[in-house]
């Protein structure tokens, strides 16, 4: 194929040798079928440039076809985490921001004590450098139990709010967050009930 480009008063016709394949979301966030070609929000010059555009539709599918893509997901999850648990370095030192080297846990807020930043902080970094928790069995089994069921509701329309894989992941790392708070290596079905 060619491109026509008419720029400056120069117009060109050149090869061009490429494929693009592109996804987005609809306009609204959600389709809307009385507005078909609206869904998509592209102008009709950049419409024209595509040779095939597919609207894949999410139709709240049955709790067997929830638990194929729930898998599916967690299949992906699971190489990502073993990738980069390989080129995770343990030996990664927690930064000392006090003059003193020591760091109080708490401080007075008023009449209260509350944890302080700095330990916050430091808390944190050494949960985030030292800390790359997996999940085991049960709590594999609990975020796909967790999903099917969202589904389920929003099918039902019980929740108003999408639930797509998006969502999937979003309870996966909430629940790894959750166990690195714990200062944990493993992400327990506790996690992912959190």
């Amino acid at each position: 194929g060619s491109v026509t480009i008419a720029k400056a008063g120069i117009h060109a016709s050149l090869n061009s040798r490429c494929s693009v394949l592109a996804a987005a979301n609809p306009v609204y966030g959600f389709y809307v079928p009385q507005l078909k070609a609206a869904n998509i929000g592209l102008p009709e010059s950049l419409q024209s440039r595509f040779d095939l555009i597919f609207i894949v539709l999410d139709k709240g599918q049955s709790s067997e076809h929830n638990k194929l893509i729930a898998g599916h997901v967690l299949e992906n999850h699971s190489s990502a985490e073993a990738a980069d648990q390989s080129a995770h370095r343990p030996d990664q030192e927690v930064e000392d921001d006090d003059e003193d080297g020591t760091s109080k846990p708490t401080e007075k807020f008023g009449a209260r004590k509350i944890v302080s930043v700095n330990f916050l902080r430091k808390y944190l970094q050494y949960a985030k450098a030292t800390f790359h928790p997996v999940l085991n069995e049960e709590a594999l089994h609990e975020v796909v139990e967790a999903y099917v069921e969202l589904r389920e509701r929003m099918r039902t329309k019980d929740i108003s709010v999408r639930i797509t894989p998006r969502t999937l992941e979003n309870i996966i790392r909430l629940s790894t967050a959750h166990a690195k708070l714990r200062l944990s290596n493993d992400v327990e079905k506790t996690d992912v009930e959190a």
